[in-house]
């Protein structure tokens, strides 16, 4: 979200609330304390202020800088952390229904905090009154550009002394029970008690909890993408449950699931730039038409998508069926070839033939003709997700002509879903609705074996699955 220095303002109406309501606040100095219970006096340096626009609210943001030290040019942070994981303090303002409102503000620029499945960089945004309540945190992940916000729960500091941060990263597995409606792990050194995570309307799930250290202390945030009307948002950008970079808030992405080159570039590393972005372009511009509308979905349908075409290294994929191996041809279709039967295929007779290998294994079903009309061959898998079979190509040409363009002609030529990008992309969001979503419910608990069965028929190429899974579970979110 876009910050503006404000100019040539007085304030009178900050300063005059600052007054009334600012605890330990008078004639412009506020005495504050730091974390190691350190007591400073500073003062605000108003000629630094700043303004961020969240659903059409102004917020001003003021720094404190030691009155002591006149170091009008550096924020006070707290001596107590090392110079990566500094702690800032600032004063917040609005104005709601013709009532200012103050908050004080931590901002942790640049920290790390460890989940059960990564270490994640990023900024932690913290809101507090003036007598110490705690009102909302925030992080904003620096490699998704997602951010979270801190689900109300218990506060509780973890600490064991004898065992190193390394031992304790690999000792915690993050384990969600939904019947209790609590977070928990299988360290008991780790145990979290809550309050209430609460569910979504559509009963999914969707907490994280990570761990932040300064030396052998580890503090827990539990995060959840939603946030009240009167949250106070993080400067950097969302706010109010919305997460994501416009610096318009009040006009929401054109997908309810957005995502980005960049996001993708750190799941599928392997994939083109070019494909990438294209990819993004096209899930942000189709994805919510095709109901990819929280990171689950997303999730999976990448990690499909990327099984059929390398890892994106393009999105123009067909399917060759050139083998050269009798043995892993017959392993494949075992129930067209074998080395003794005499009432099944040759393997070796159909190496490096992909016309009539593809006849052979698709003829006779699927609307597809026998294996003399080249059917199988015609309607082999194209796209990001390898759409086969005629039937499945004349359902959605018909769905395309209905919803998109009148023109297209599949049955026709089928290669279009090679030579053309958003063909490839929507012809894959149009099978996974159809296929999978309008289904089964997806969530945080749904399998990949579950999903790969209604995308494949059959569990081929699940470890490659799973793991292209496991990827999009640290990179991939809704931003």
């Amino acid at each position: 979200m876009k910050n503006t220095l404000l100019q040539q303002e007085t304030f009178i109406n900050e300063k005059s609330w600052l007054k009334v309501n600012g605890k330990n606040y008078k004639d412009g100095i506020l005495l504050f304390y730091t974390k190691d219970n350190v007591r400073q006096q500073v003062i605000l340096d108003w000629s630094t202020a700043k303004k961020f626009v969240n659903n059409n609210v102004v917020y001003t943001e003021v720094n404190f800088v030691s009155e002591l030290n006149k170091e009008r040019d550096k924020r006070i942070q707290n001596s107590n952390n090392s110079i990566s994981d500094q702690i800032q303090f600032s004063v917040v303002f609005r104005t709601i229904n013709d009532t200012l409102e103050s908050v004080i503000k931590y901002t942790i620029p640049n920290t790390t905090l460890f989940f059960s499945d990564s270490a994640r960089k990023g900024c932690i945004e913290s809101y507090h009154s003036f007598d110490g309540k705690t009102l909302d945190v925030w992080f904003t992940d620096f490699a998704t550009k997602k951010i979270m916000k801190r689900k109300i729960l218990e506060s509780q500091i973890i600490s064991n002394s004898s065992i190193t941060q390394e031992k304790q990263q690999i000792k915690r597995t993050s384990v969600y029970d939904p019947e209790s409606v609590c977070y928990s792990t299988t360290e008991s050194q780790y145990s979290y008690s809550c309050i209430s995570l609460g569910t979504s309307s559509s009963g999914d799930y969707n907490i994280e909890c990570g761990w932040r250290y300064i030396g052998d202390i580890a503090t827990t945030f539990c995060f959840s993408g939603s946030g009240g009307s009167d949250s106070w948002p993080p400067s950097s950008g969302g706010g109010d449950g919305y997460s994501g970079g416009s610096s318009n808030p009040s006009i929401p992405p054109k997908s309810p699931c957005p995502t980005s080159k960049e996001a993708l570039k750190s799941a599928f590393p392997a994939g083109s730039n070019a494909s990438l972005n294209a990819l993004a372009n096209l899930i942000n511009e189709y994805g919510g038409k095709f109901g990819i509308d929280n990171e689950h979905k997303l999730r999976h349908f990448l990690a499909q998508a990327a099984t059929e075409t390398g890892g994106f290294s393009s999105l123009q994929r067909a399917e060759s069926l050139n083998y050269s191996s009798a043995t892993r041809l017959a392993n494949i279709y075992p129930k067209h070839f074998s080395f003794i039967n005499p009432f099944k295929k040759n393997p070796y007779n159909y190496l490096h033939n992909s016309e009539r290998l593809a006849n052979l294994v698709y003829r006779n079903r699927y609307g597809n003709g026998s294996e003399a009309s080249g059917d199988g061959f015609r309607y082999r898998g194209r796209g990001i997700f390898q759409l086969t079979f005629k039937d499945n190509y004349q359902n959605f040409q018909d769905y395309y002509n209905s919803n998109f363009s009148s023109n297209l002609d599949l049955l026709n030529h089928p290669e279009v879903l090679v030579s053309n990008d958003p063909l490839s992309v929507i012809s894959a969001l149009w099978y996974f609705k159809t296929r999978v979503s309008s289904k089964i419910s997806i969530n945080s608990n749904t399998p990949v074996e579950q999903v790969t069965r209604l995308v494949n028929g059959k569990l081929n190429g699940i470890n490659e699955r799973k793991s292209y899974y496991n990827k999009t579970k640290i990179y991939i979110f809704c931003q």
